[in-house]
């Protein structure tokens, strides 16, 4: 099978608990070409939220941690409207002096 998509997993620990996240996000979407078609949120009492953005080739997804400057990230994009690596990437270099320590995984989607 083809390689049919790429999913790009991502947790940072954070310096401090960014309060930008949100539109960090969805600026990297837009610079990156991905077609956001809706949006969906659960926020956490007292604090925290698990999003998702759906995509027209997939989905991005965030489980947030503020009391612990914690993020944890799962980008797919399954065609060539955008690239995970590219979406991610920009999330990180934007932080890049707030992070604290990071894991990053890329994963081939359709490799069986």
């Amino acid at each position: 099978m083809d390689i049919r998509g790429e999913q790009v997993i991502l947790d940072i620990k954070f310096k401090s608990f960014p309060d930008d996240l949100k539109k960090t996000i969805e600026n990297s979407l837009l610079k990156n070409d991905i077609n956001v078609v809706n949006y969906v949120e659960h926020l956490f009492t007292p604090q925290g939220v698990t999003a998702c953005w759906i995509l027209s080739a997939s989905s991005f997804t965030i489980h947030t941690y503020p009391e612990e400057n914690f993020i944890a990230i799962d980008c797919y994009t399954c065609s060539r409207e955008g690239s995970a690596v590219k979406v991610i990437n920009y999330i990180i270099l934007f932080y890049n002096d707030n992070i604290d320590k990071i894991f990053y995984k890329k994963i081939n989607r359709g490799e069986i």
